[in-house]
């Protein structure tokens, strides 16, 4: 067996999934699988990671019958992985050539670490580097209580990192929520230390315009999930997954209520997508009994005799 498995998500990525396969083909380090999770897309990505799966054995390539949603596609790749360590990968970004080596290390180095990740440097389209700080969240040596509140305003920059995969295993990969990524951080955070490797480097494409929040809400929806369900007051959900991911833990019970007492923190920095979501709910509420009286007012006219 390999000892990294690395995850390729694809979804309509023919512009820039042939530098990213090969960008991961050139690590230094050798003792890896790839796998590629096809999407359903309906450009060349499918004839692209083919022919990487033909012509390189370490390389697999599946592919959904339908989309399930980034999410579903995500989970499926970590219920395939065969290696002790799972990396994801965008298939449109970069690593510098020895990514895989180093976060390797990284993990030997440190039992209590359970995830592993590089600097982060923003590339546009063409791979030129973009002028953007990023901040990185390092919880080694830190307390469960202080990595897990750590998490709760860090970015998440860390989930394209190297995982310890029996504890990735241990936590809800497959939660379909907005923020689920998030809230992953804040499970694997109450089980190990999180370690930043400045020696190697995540090159982050920008493959969007700038957006509004209603234009990256309607993005994530239309990514992330199957099915609408998932679409009611979804910033609503978010505290209580915390809280969730808290009573799960292995956390002793003394610290499990100091925890959920830190999801606190979430009402506050989710507090405008959280009232974003309850005009949402009021305006359509609004529209539909507006719709529903409607009808009974025309039909009420026309039995009404005229004057």
């Amino acid at each position: 067996m390999p000892t990294v498995t690395v995850g390729v998500m694809a979804y309509n990525e023919e512009a820039h999934l042939v530098s990213t396969l090969d960008s991961i083909l050139r690590q230094g380090y050798q003792d890896y699988e790839v796998i590629i999770a096809d999407n359903a897309s309906d450009d060349s990505t499918p004839e692209i990671a083919q022919r990487y799966a033909r012509t390189d054995p370490r390389v697999r390539h599946f592919r959904q019958s339908r989309n399930i949603g980034a999410i579903l596609n995500f989970h499926t790749l970590v219920e395939q992985a065969q290696g002790q360590y799972f990396v994801l990968a965008g298939a449109h970004d970069l690593w510098s050539d020895n990514y895989l080596e180093h976060l390797v290390a990284a993990l030997e180095t440190e039992d209590q670490a359970v995830l592993a990740y590089g600097r982060t440097v923003w590339v546009d389209e063409r791979g030129q580097r973009q002028d953007r700080a990023v901040s990185f969240l390092d919880t080694s040596g830190l307390s469960p209580l202080a990595r897990f509140n750590i998490t709760l305003w860090g970015n998440q920059h860390a989930l394209y990192g190297m995982y310890r995969l029996s504890t990735l295993r241990q936590c809800r990969t497959n939660l379909l929520i907005i923020g689920n990524g998030a809230v992953l951080l804040g499970e694997l955070a109450l089980r190990g230390y999180f370690i930043v490797v400045p020696e190697t480097t995540w090159f982050r494409r920008l493959v969007r315009e700038p957006e509004t929040t209603d234009q990256r809400l309607k993005r994530y929806f239309s990514v992330l999930f199957p099915n609408r369900r998932h679409r009611f007051c979804p910033h609503w959900r978010i505290p209580f997954e915390y809280i969730r991911a808290v009573l799960q833990s292995p956390l002793s019970m003394h610290n499990k209520l100091l925890a959920i007492i830190c999801c606190g923190s979430v009402f506050i920095i989710q507090r405008r997508n959280m009232i974003s979501d309850l005009a949402s709910l009021v305006s359509r509420t609004i529209r539909l009994k507006w719709h529903g009286a409607a009808p009974w007012k025309k039909n009420a006219d026309k039995e009404r005799p005229c004057a």
